[in-house]
C-alpha cells in the first residue's frame, strides 16, 4: 500500500513511450522482411506481454538502452549467417519450433486480441492463455470470426488451443465491444496471400485506435484503402521494415499529470509530445481547456496550470481510458459533470464504471451511474481515504492524482499495478513534489 499526502505538483517531466503504438510496431516488425530498430525507451508490463507472445512466434529481440531491435523469424531462417551480428542463438531458435507454442498475454487485453488472429495467420497450432481478469474478458467475437475462416478451438474459454490456419480475403466484425478486434484483424490481413476486404459493422467505437493501427501498418509498407464501411488491405504476405522506427510519447499516461497540472498554480510541463498525434487520448488537452485550465503547446512541450474550474459534459465513447482521471477532474469543481456512452467501461481491466464510482465515493465525493452514463456532483474537493484499485492501473494512478485535491491522505491498496502501463509513475510523481510513504495497512 501507499499513503499519499495532499500536495500540489509542479515541475517538468518527460513523456513515456506510447504502449498502443509500441504494441502495433512490435507486431508489424515481427513479420517484416528485415530487422527493425525501434526507439522504445519505456517498456511497461503490457508491452512485455506482447514481446513474450511474439517470441513464441519465433521473433528474436535484442535490447539496448532506449532501443529494441526486432529480428523476424523468416529473416533468421533465410539469412542465418547475416544474423550473427544480432547474436541469434540457432539452437534456441530451432527449439522454439518443436512444441506447440504457448502465447501468454498475461494481463494485456491488446496483446490477447492481437495475437490470436495474428499467430493463427502464420501457424496452425497454438495455445492461448492469460491471467487475472483478462481470462474472463470477452473474446467470443474474434473466436467466431476465426471459426468461420477455418480455425478450430478446443474450448470456449482461456486457456484455449487453436488448430488450423486462419486464412481469409473477406471478413467482417463489429467494434461494439472493442476496437482491438478490428486492429487485430487489420494486422493479420497483411499476412494473408491476397488482398483483404475488412468490413467494420455497427457504430465504430474508439476509432482513433484503429487509425493508429492503419498508420503503423502503412509505416511498415502496407497499402490500405479506406472504404465506406471498412478497409481494403493490399497484402503481400508480410511487412516491410523501415529499418528504424520511433514510438511516440503516450497521451493516455500523460493525462494523469496533465490533470495534476490543472490543479497546480505553478504548473507542470510535459516534454516530447507530437502535436499532430493520432492518439484519441490527446483530447485530454481539449477537455482540460474546456474545464478552464491554462494550456500551451510549444514545440514538443505541453504547459498546464490551474485556471477556472468548470463542470464537464462529455461523450467518452472514444476515450474510455481517460474516464478515471476525468472523474477526479470533475470532483475538483463545483457542479454536475456527466459522462455518456460508458457501457464499454465494464470490459476494461476492472468494471471501470464500478471502480471509478468507488474511487470517487470512497474519497468523499458524490458519483452514481445510470443507463450508459456516469454523473459526478463536484464539491470542489475531496476528503481522502482508502481506495481499492481492483487491480486496475488507471484507478491507482487516478487515485494518486486525486490526493492533490483531498483534505486528508489517500491510501491506495496496490500501487504496484501501475507497472501495467506506467512503470515509472511514482518516480515522476515524486520528481514533481509528490509526498508519499509505503505502508503495511490502512
Amino acid at each position: 500500500m501507499i499513503k499519499i499526502m495532499p500536495r500540489q505538483l509542479h515541475g517538468n517531466i518527460k513523456g513515456i513511450s506510447s504502449k498502443s503504438f509500441a504494441h502495433r510496431a512490435l507486431f508489424c516488425a515481427s513479420q517484416a522482411d528485415k530487422p527493425t530498430k525501434i526507439y522504445l525507451p519505456d517498456i511497461c508490463d503490457d508491452v512485455l506481454a506482447t514481446n513474450s507472445c511474439l517470441k513464441s512466434l519465433g521473433t528474436t529481440f535484442r535490447f539496448e538502452k532506449n532501443y529494441v531491435t526486432v529480428i523476424p523469424k523468416n529473416f533468421v531462417e533465410n539469412n542465418f549467417q547475416s544474423t550473427q551480428s544480432y547474436a541469434v542463438d540457432r539452437k534456441i531458435f530451432d527449439n522454439k519450433r518443436k512444441n506447440t507454442p504457448i502465447f501468454d498475454a498475461r494481463q494485456s487485453g491488446t496483446t490477447l486480441r492481437f495475437i490470436m488472429p495474428f499467430a493463427m495467420s502464420v501457424i496452425e497450432d497454438a495455445i492461448f492463455t492469460a491471467s487475472n481478469s483478462l481470462v474472463s474478458r470477452p473474446i467470443s467475437q474474434i473466436m467466431q470470426v476465426m471459426k468461420s475462416n477455418g480455425v478450430e478451438f478446443t474450448s470456449n474459454n482461456l486457456p484455449i488451443r487453436a488448430l488450423k490456419k486462419f486464412a481469409f480475403d473477406k471478413i467482417a466484425i463489429s467494434s461494439d465491444i472493442s476496437s482491438q478486434y478490428v486492429s487485430g484483424l487489420l494486422l493479420s490481413s497483411a499476412l494473408q496471400d491476397s488482398d483483404v476486404e475488412l468490413k467494420v459493422l455497427g457504430d465504430v467505437k474508439s476509432k482513433p485506435y484503429i487509425d493508429m493501427t492503419v498508420k503503423v501498418m502503412e509505416d511498415f509498407g502496407i497499402k490500405i484503402d479506406k472504404i465506406e464501411d471498412g478497409y481494403i488491405v493490399h497484402s503481400k504476405g508480410d511487412y516491410f521494415s523501415p529499418l528504424n522506427y520511433k514510438v511516440e510519447m503516450d497521451y493516455s499516461a500523460a493525462a494523469f499529470f496533465i490533470v495534476a497540472g490543472a490543479f497546480s498554480e505553478e504548473g507542470i510541463c510535459l516534454e516530447g509530445f507530437d502535436k499532430n498525434s493520432l492518439q484519441g487520448d490527446k483530447s485530454i488537452l481539449r477537455i482540460i481547456e474546456k474545464y478552464g485550465a491554462n494550456v500551451k503547446f510549444l514545440d514538443d512541450k505541453i504547459y498546464i496550470s490551474s485556471g477556472e474550474k468548470r463542470p464537464l459534459k462529455l461523450n467518452v465513447k472514444n476515450i474510455p481510458d481517460l474516464v478515471p482521471i476525468l472523474a477526479v477532474l470533475a470532483c475538483s469543481c463545483q457542479g454536475r459533470s456527466i459522462f455518456v456512452e460508458t457501457d464499454r467501461l465494464k470490459f476494461k481491466e476492472s468494471d471501470r464504471v464500478k471502480s471509478t464510482l468507488d474511487l470517487v465515493n470512497s474519497l468523499g465525493g458524490r458519483a452514481y451511474f445510470g443507463d450508459n452514463f456516469i454523473v459526478i456532483d463536484g464539491l470542489g474537493n475531496l476528503k481522502g481515504g482508502f481506495v481499492k484499485t481492483y487491480n486496475d492501473h488507471r484507478i491507482a494512478m487516478a487515485a494518486s492524482i486525486a490526493s492533490i485535491i483531498c483534505k486528508e491522505p489517500v491510501i491506495i491498496e496496490d500501487e504496484k499495478v501501475v507497472s501495467k502501463s506506467y512503470a515509472t509513475f511514482y518516480e515522476d510523481f515524486n520528481s514533481l513534489g509528490g509526498n508519499y510513504v509505503f505502508t503495511a495497512g490502512k
